[in-house]
This record gives structure tokens, C-alpha cells and sequence, in this order.
């Protein structure tokens, strides 16, 4: 939650409150949307999934300019691009920063949806969701493009992510079934594409391919190359690809959607 290296547009922008009182707005924010999973079971928080797609989103939004103001400048939004049940925008509503003591212009309200007084009664306009994919072709893996992949780099570095069960049996049996994982998943691909997830990466659309190594299931993250091949760069948790792919959109696909809610529960 203290990562000031996960967008920090936000923070400069406005004054979010104290911590105690941001996660309540987290909390306000996530029964007004649709129902999803928004804390992971890694986290020692509540909403670190929603956390950093609010501040990524906003990142998003200040890119492409689109945050409104009021004709007096006195309030500013944007659209967090989430949905209630309804099917209602939700925004987040800001007005002028009184407090001296604090840098910041703005001072973040809270999040409404877009037929809240608070926000029909200020803005002319509605504001518009954050885009990212500047080629709508991005969107979709080519399973016929080869996916270059340097197996022992990607073990070796992420150890800690594997249970110690399999880390135990030595990088040899690690690498045999990976690889065997990894042959598994192509074929699938090819008869169903959808079983991979866009995510946003980097400033970049890269891609979540699923596998399943013994018992252990996680995702291969890999990037697309400008001579029409993909390279794989790194092993994902699900928690982390599931986090990682909701920066983008919801994830459609059923191996990444993980039931949170027990865990989720433990911290309520």
C-alpha cells in the first residue's frame, strides 16, 4: 500500500486523506462496482488489487488528458472505468485543496456514479474511460508466432514463487515440466485463443498464458517482438497475474479468475 513507486500521478495530484480514511473510499468504491475480486490472497491488505488499478488507471488517464474540471475550477474528475450492477459509470470527484498545509491542488471526495448529484450538478461533460489499445489487434495472442523461451533464466530468477515441494525435486525437474506445461498450453491456445489475458506491463500490452506444473498453477508472461515473435519473460503467482491483468480489464478467462473470498473475509 506504502509503494510510492505504483502510481504516484494520484498522490501529486491530489490529497487522498490519511490512510485509514483512502481505504474507506477504496471500500465505498468496491460496493458501488460490480462485484469482483479486489484483494488478493498475498496481500496483507484490504483492496491492493483495486489500490494500484485506481492509481494505474489514473496514470492512464492524466496520460491522455482526460481529466475534466469544472468551468471554476473548482472541481475535477475522471472515470475510474469501472461499472456498477447497473451498468453506471463510476467516477472519482475531487474539489480544491483548502488545507495550505498540503501541496497538492485537489482533495480526492470520493467515487460516485455518474448520476450523483454531486457530479451532475458540476460537470457539462462526462469524461471518458482510459484507452489502451492504440491497435485493436493488440488485444488478441496470434498462437502461430513462435514463442521464444529461455527456460533455465526463467526458473532460476523466480524460485521463490514455486512451492518449496517443487523447488525440492532440483532446476532439472523444474525444467522438464515447465517445458511440458508449456508445450500443453500451445496446444490448448490453438484451439481456444481466450485462454490468454492481455495485461498492461511497462507502459505496454503484454500477455498471461496459463500453466500447470504438477499440482502448482501459474502464468508465463510474455511479450510480443517486432519480428512477429513472442519472447517470454517472466513466471507469475496467479494472485500476481490476476493483479496485474485487472489493470487492464476484468479478466474473462476462468483459470484467472480466483475465488479471494475466504481470504478476504479473514481480514474484514
Amino acid at each position: 500500500m506504502d509503494d510510492v513507486n505504483v502510481g504516484p500521478k494520484l498522490r501529486n495530484f491530489a490529497f487522498l486523506g490519511s490512510k485509514e480514511t483512502f481505504m474507506e473510499k477504496l471500500k465505498v468504491l468496491s460496493q458501488l462496482a460490480e462485484k469482483e475480486n479486489w484483494t488478493s490472497r498475498e496481500s496483507d491488505y484490504n483492496y491492493d488489487i483495486l489500490y494500484r488499478y485506481i492509481m494505474h488507471t489514473f496514470d492512464r488517464i492524466d496520460f491522455e488528458n482526460k481529466i475534466i474540471f469544472t468551468n471554476n475550477q473548482e472541481n475535477a474528475c475522471f472515470n475510474t472505468g469501472l461499472l456498477t450492477e447497473m451498468g453506471e459509470d463510476i467516477v472519482a470527484l475531487f474539489s480544491k485543496n483548502r488545507n495550505t498545509d498540503k501541496s497538492e491542488k485537489w482533495f480526492l471526495n470520493g467515487f460516485y456514479c455518474l448520476s450523483d448529484r454531486k457530479i451532475v450538478e458540476k460537470f457539462c461533460e462526462e469524461p471518458a474511460v482510459a484507452e489502451y489499445f492504440d491497435k485493436p489487434e493488440m488485444m488478441y495472442f496470434n498462437p502461430n508466432y513462435k514463442i521464444i523461451v529461455n527456460a533455465n533464466h526463467i526458473l532460476k530468477d523466480n524460485t521463490s514463487r514455486f512451492p518449496q515441494e517443487l523447488t525440492n525435486k532440483g532446476l532439472r525437474h523444474l525444467n522438464m515440466i515447465f517445458n511440458g506445461a508449456l508445450e500443453l498450453t500451445k496446444k490448448k491456445i490453438k484451439r481456444n485463443y481466450r485462454l490468454v489475458v492481455p495485461q498492461y506491463y511497462g507502459g505496454t500490452i503484454t500477455y498471461l498464458l496459463p500453466l500447470e506444473l504438477d499440482d502448482f498453477k501459474c502464468a508465463l508472461a510474455i511479450e510480443l517482438l517486432d519480428n512477429k515473435q513472442y519472447r517470454a519473460n517472466t513466471i507469475l503467482t496467479l494472485d500476481m497475474a490476476y493483479s496485474n491483468a485487472r489493470l487492464l480489464m476484468k479478466p474473462e478467462s476462468d483459470w484467472l479468475n480466483i475465488d479471494f473470498s475466504e481470504e478476504s473475509k479473514k481480514r474484514e
